[in-house]
């Protein structure tokens, strides 16, 4: 581990080593999330905070992301508190020790090199807020994006002073754990369902999804049973999700393809929606499944079918598109197979001459 190369006199009484320990996969997702958009992103930066003596580890377990509600811009970000805030109280159940030990934003989509007078403000007094437990609080400022990588800078505040720390490069240790933190995928789940404007807030669908955990008397998992826990936690939460999008999709089906019936794939026990048309002598066929309970995203795949041959597969969100994809695939299937049968043409001739039905998926229109 790389620690820092220099003390910084962060309590004007007695020199203090600080270092910082985030895994590599965590700069990864940061990457990811900056590199896809064009205003600030952030998050909230939970993990531990360990004293002995004159030396201090900052270890950052994992983030928040800033939530489906946050207000962002080229030149602000404002988080999502409530979500924000009801995701970390669900992560507290499971691990009661995780702090909330700092923050991270990017100033990528501005040019912005360094933190702003109101960036450095509002530290200064979340380091200092009463509530705030820590007497350090560790700032990460994404200031660049080149190619599949990000340029970055770390600072540290410090409670009780006024002034703050940037760090230097390369003292700060990114490595590869061993194993990465147990409850890392259900924050990379929360964070899917953000950017889908879903949540979940419902927050409630992660708090019913925990409810497993009150058998136990101290609402704490087993140190031993931790990681099965976080799984469990996972698959509980998509359980609950996926009720609520079948749900809706029952109302939906009943209400525009009422002939639609349900199977189930035996291999992966996944729900299926299945709708049949006659298009004159021939058969139409949709296929909507959802994915599987311990799947780590959640995306229906839609196969649309002609007389058996397959004509066309594509995922989308379960989100309220999604009823408006379905019906346009639908539609537009229906006016090409239609055309093509006016046309005179089998359609074994139209696959064999690049017929209207091929063009629709090569210029995206089915897939």
């Amino acid at each position: 581990m790389n620690k820092f190369n220099q003390n910084h006199d962060v309590s004007n009484e007695q020199s203090v080593l600080i270092s910082i320990e985030l895994a590599e996969s965590l700069i990864d997702r940061i990457k990811k999330t900056v590199i896809a958009s064009d205003v600030e992103e952030g998050g909230k930066f939970l993990g531990r905070i360990n004293y002995d003596e004159n030396k201090v580890l900052i270890k950052i377990n994992t983030f928040i992301d800033s939530g489906p509600g946050a207000s962002k811009s080229s030149t602000h970000l404002h988080p999502d508190g409530e979500y924000q805030e009801a995701l970390y109280r669900v992560i507290e159940l499971f691990d009661p020790d995780i702090e909330h030990i700092g923050t991270w934003h990017s100033h990528h989509c501005n040019g912005l090199p360094h933190l702003s007078g109101g960036d450095i403000r509002g530290y200064i007094e979340s380091v200092n807020d009463c509530n705030y437990n820590s007497k350090y609080f560790i700032v990460m400022l994404v200031v660049a994006t080149r190619g599949s990588t990000i340029d970055y800078h770390f600072y540290l505040f410090v409670k009780g002073l006024r002034e703050y720390y940037q760090l230097k490069p390369g003292q700060v240790d990114v490595h590869t754990p061993v194993s990465q933190y147990f409850l890392e995928p259900l924050l990379q789940l929360a964070e899917r369902f953000s950017k889908l404007k879903q949540g979940p807030m419902n927050i409630s669908t992660i708090a019913t999804a925990s409810k497993h955990n009150e058998n136990n008397p101290n609402n704490q998992p087993h140190k031993t049973n931790r990681v099965n826990s976080g799984q469990e936690l996972i698959e509980n939460v998509n359980k609950t999700q996926l009720q609520k999008f079948r749900s809706e999709d029952s109302k939906w089906f009943k209400e525009h393809l009422p002939r639609a019936k349900t199977l189930q794939n035996q291999k992966t026990q996944s729900v299926i929606w299945q709708y049949e048309k006659n298009v004159n002598d021939d058969v139409l066929t949709l296929r909507y499944e959802y994915p599987p309970e311990n799947a780590d995203c959640l995306y229906a795949s839609i196969t649309l079918l002609f007389n058996g041959q397959p004509l066309a597969n594509r995922k989308i969100s379960l989100d309220e598109t999604r009823f408006g994809v379905i019906h346009d695939l639908l539609r537009d299937a229906e006016e090409s197979i239609s055309k093509s049968i006016k046309q005179g043409d089998t359609y074994q001739q139209h696959e064999e001459n690049g017929d209207e039905l091929k063009r629709y998926n090569q210029h995206g229109k089915l897939y």
